[in-house]
């Protein structure tokens, strides 16, 4: 079972694909369209989310690319999409405000990416208020050449954190709930892979030693690759 929060609710997936990747749920199976698919290797940035991970008594918020995220990967979690600024905000958020003024959208198929990349600055998500907006947005790519008025919507954004009180509360009830061992995902729909997400360097060796064909993935930048581009089942 891989469980994690959008919106601060609990989104539970009995079945995945230890492959499978967050950006085909997110447009197949929840709906939400607004994560585009451009590239699927992680490049132009159209798939733009904001996933929280819990540390200590905060929330470490990081824009990252769906198309090469793998579900298992968001266990535990929280996520924003395009959609979910809508939800929080109840109209457009300042991030939003400040591209529709600067017209600093054309065709507006990367401006979803855009936008959650510029939200994460807003909400001061790791690493990205001591970046130069140019910087930030490096991994966001603009099909229509329109980075002027983009970039000068970004140096209008002042950084503030968020109150996450609430989805702090909720992701360490997560925890609380969580069953103990080494793989969580025990019940796939293939039953014939598994995901292992160990705790410890004692954890990981003793799956190699069980495991020893195992594939070990972090960041997913290569392996997903595989996937999306090659159309391997790993």
């Amino acid at each position: 079972m891989i469980r994690f929060l959008l919106d601060g609710e609990v989104v539970a997936i009995p079945d995945a694909d230890p492959s499978g990747t967050l950006l085909d749920h997110l447009r197949y199976r929840l709906r939400r369209t607004g994560t585009k698919e451009g590239c699927a290797e992680g490049d132009c940035g159209a798939c733009t989310v904001l996933v929280g991970t819990l540390a200590g008594d905060e929330i470490v918020w990081r824009a990252l690319n769906a198309c090469i995220l793998f579900l298992p990967m968001l266990d535990g979690k929280a996520l924003m999409t395009i959609e979910s600024l809508a939800e929080t905000a109840g109209g457009p958020t300042p991030v939003q405000q400040m591209l529709a003024a600067n017209g600093g959208s054309q065709c507006g198929f990367c401006t979803p990416g855009i936008v959650m990349s510029l939200h994460g600055r807003a909400i001061a998500a790791r690493g990205s208020s001591e970046l130069p907006v140019a910087d930030l947005l490096a991994g966001n790519l603009c099909r229509c050449t329109g980075y002027g008025p983009i970039l000068a919507a970004g140096e209008a954004i002042r950084p503030s954190r968020a109150d996450d009180t609430a989805i702090i509360a909720k992701l360490r009830a997560l925890q609380d709930d969580a069953a103990g061992g080494g793989h969580f995902a025990d019940a796939l729909a293939s039953r014939d892979r598994l995901w292992w997400r160990p705790r410890d360097t004692e954890e990981l060796a003793q799956i190699l030693i069980d495991h020893p064909d195992a594939r070990i993935v972090a960041g997913a930048t290569d392996v997903a690759l595989w996937v999306t581009k090659r159309r391997q089942v790993l």
